[in-house]
């Protein structure tokens, strides 16, 4: 579920839960100077996000704001992935539901440990701090000041006030990074605080359960699910059948026979009355 989930998010991203692994303080071999100046052999990585209406400029993001973000890295190899998942999502596929071992999808999906190097180094090199990479090795969780990000993207954050007088910020323009790194990076997540991420994650049902493993539930499990008979109450056999007691059990007395009692008895009343 957590593959799908940063699969998923790595789709999202190149459209539009975290190990800590050591990392390196120095930028690699191929990292370093690659930080050439602003507009030299640049390439944007995602679009940019849209405002919402009405929003309003008021400026730059104070340098000093701290700001998480997370950069989402380059399968080694998209096709390869984007096959798999048709055919573990395809029930006519022979490999339907046959998804990986908890800890194989890096192994065979993720990007390499050169290409995880060289953007981790990039990154520090301008000032920033990688605090963690997924299980998949997908997603970098990486922090610092609106300033070095400013710098690792190339493009300052900018403050904005909605109409509802909520304040956030956003990126000024696309995010670009050298073109050594760009083909490594699908994207990055946070450049928008306007941006909320949804989760589209199905919560598994009895009924879905059943369909995955074969089972299907009868009518009567149905029913036992969703409608609760009452009890009938215990009638004098019953009782006395518990209780061990041989004595009569009182008659019912209902409404309807209630009434007819007194009706006949308000007749007999006025009838001697009448002969007297």
């Amino acid at each position: 579920m957590r593959e799908r989930r940063v699969i998923r998010l790595w789709a999202s991203v190149a459209a539009c839960g975290a190990l800590a692994l050591p990392l390196a303080t120095a930028p690699p071999a191929s990292a370093r100077g690659i930080a050439a100046p602003a507009g030299a052999g640049l390439r944007a990585v995602q679009g940019l996000p849209a405002l919402p209406a009405g929003a309003v400029e008021t400026g730059r993001l104070t340098a000093a704001t701290r700001v998480s973000m997370r950069v989402v890295l380059a399968p080694r190899d998209p096709v390869a992935l984007a096959r798999f998942v048709a055919a573990v999502s395809s029930p006519s596929s022979a490999r339907f539901r046959h998804f990986l071992p908890r800890g194989q999808f890096a192994a065979r999906f993720g990007p390499t440990p050169v290409a995880i190097g060289t953007v981790v180094g990039l990154l520090r090199h301008d000032g920033l701090t990688v605090t963690s990479i997924s299980p998949s090795h997908l997603v970098l969780a990486v922090s610092g000041t609106a300033s070095s990000f400013g710098t690792a993207l190339h493009a300052p954050l900018v403050s904005w006030r909605l109409r509802t007088g909520a304040v956030g910020y956003r990126i000024a323009r696309a995010a670009r990074l050298p073109a050594a790194v760009a083909p490594l990076v699908a994207g990055v997540v946070g450049v928008s605080s306007f941006l909320r991420e949804r989760s589209f994650a199905v919560r598994p049902t009895r009924a879905s359960i059943g369909r995955a493993i074969g089972v299907r539930a009868t009518p009567t499990a149905r029913a036992g699910r969703t409608r609760r008979t009452r009890s009938a109450r215990p009638t004098a056999s019953t009782r006395r059948g518990r209780t061990g007691s041989t004595a009569p059990a009182a008659p019912s007395r209902s409404r309807s026979s209630r009434r007819t009692r007194r009706r006949t008895s308000s007749r007999t009343t006025r009838a001697t009355a009448s002969s007297r």
